[in-house]
């Protein structure tokens, strides 16, 4: 299903070049990096799993 919020594919872009800025900023969204996770092993019962595949784009096909 496609929907039209009439805003163009720059705008879209730019917002969600702004969302994710505003994310990276705030460091409520910031994870630890391997070797602080690896360090602190047994210390935590978090798991921290990231599924980092990549999907293809559905590309909308032109007339």
């Amino acid at each position: 299903m496609q929907k039209k919020y009439n805003i163009s594919h720059v705008s879209c872009i730019r917002n969600i070049f702004w969302v994710e800025n505003t994310l990276i900023k705030n460091s409520h969204f910031h994870i630890p990096g391997k070797k602080i996770l690896l360090e602190n092993k047994g210390t935590n019962n978090n798991l921290l799993a990231i599924d980092a595949t990549e999907i293809p784009i559905e590309r909308i096909k032109k007339n």
